[in-house]
This record gives structure tokens, C-alpha cells and sequence, in this order.
């Protein structure tokens, strides 16, 4: 005996013909429907420059003293830190997100007996560089502490 087959506009049928008998054994084809997906690009930072921003801290308002463009970045480590400074861009979008600790502690070795903190204080940041960044907020907590507009550093 042979044996037929046929494909019928989405159903598999199947014509078997057994001693003189036709039998017909249908499945339902499988469907694939699709939704609509948004896909958003995942942006690096240029791992050839960096931002440096040189920032005092006078009585817990902080200035931006001076920024530029340099060469490289360090990396970061993930944790709780006492300050977070946020890089958005054009859009509104966070690009990156980097903790560091109260530059105002003084670290020391043990027996130091000088001061363990300073009201008054300046020091550097170096983030990772955007290429399509607009400005970064630092914050303490919740509550934003200096914003800076880089949309001038290309």
C-alpha cells in the first residue's frame, strides 16, 4: 500500500489509504503570532576618555570648580556609597550610575589623632565619557546635590 501526503493551507492532512479504505487525520497547523517589541540600544561609554570634574565642598554645598575631557577612567565597584552621580543624556535617559564615598572623612592610620573630617574640602571625579551625554547630577540620597551640564564637552 502507499502512502499520501498532503499539505492543506495551514492543516496537515494525511490520506491514508488502508485496504481499500481512505482515512483522514487532520492536526491543526501551529500559529506564530508576533508583538510589536521595543528594542532600545545599550550605550558604553568610551573606554578611551573620561570626565574629570574637580568639585569643592564648603558646608555641605557643593561647586563645580572646573571639568574636561581626559584620557581613560577607573573602574567602579558596585556598593552603598554616601554619594551617587548620575550621567543622563540628551533625552533624558541614565547612562551610568557611580557611587563614591565622603571625601570629607579623613582616612588615616591608626593612631592618627589629627581631624576625622573637614567642613571645607576639594577633590577630583573621573567618570566614564558618553558620547551622547548631557549633563550629571550628583546626589546624596535622594537629594540632588550639584548638577553640571557637559553637552559642551565633544
Amino acid at each position: 500500500m502507499k502512502k499520501k501526503y498532503y499539505w492543506v493551507a495551514g492543516i496537515v492532512t494525511v490520506l491514508i489509504l488502508v485496504s481499500g479504505w481512505l482515512i483522514f487525520t487532520s492536526y491543526p497547523s501551529v500559529s506564530i503570532t508576533t508583538t510589536e517589541m521595543k528594542v532600545e540600544r545599550i550605550v558604553y561609554p568610551d573606554i578611551s576618555k573620561g570626565i574629570w570634574l574637580k568639585i569643592n565642598i564648603n558646608n555641605n554645598k557643593f561647586t563645580l570648580l572646573n571639568y574636561e575631557i581626559v584620557d581613560g577612567y577607573p573602574d567602579y565597584l558596585s556598593g552603598s556609597y554616601p554619594f551617587v552621580a548620575r550621567i543622563f543624556s540628551y533625552d533624558g535617559k541614565l547612562l551610568g550610575e557611580y557611587g563614591f564615598g565622603d571625601p570629607r572623612i579623613i582616612q588615616a592610620e591608626q593612631g592618627y589623632t589629627g581631624p576625622t573630617w573637614l567642613d571645607n574640602v576639594n577633590f577630583t571625579l573621573i567618570l566614564p565619557y558618553f558620547n551622547n551625554s548631557k549633563n550629571i547630577n550628583i546626589y546624596s540620597a535622594t537629594k540632588l546635590m550639584l548638577s553640571v551640564d557637559i553637552s559642551e564637552l565633544k
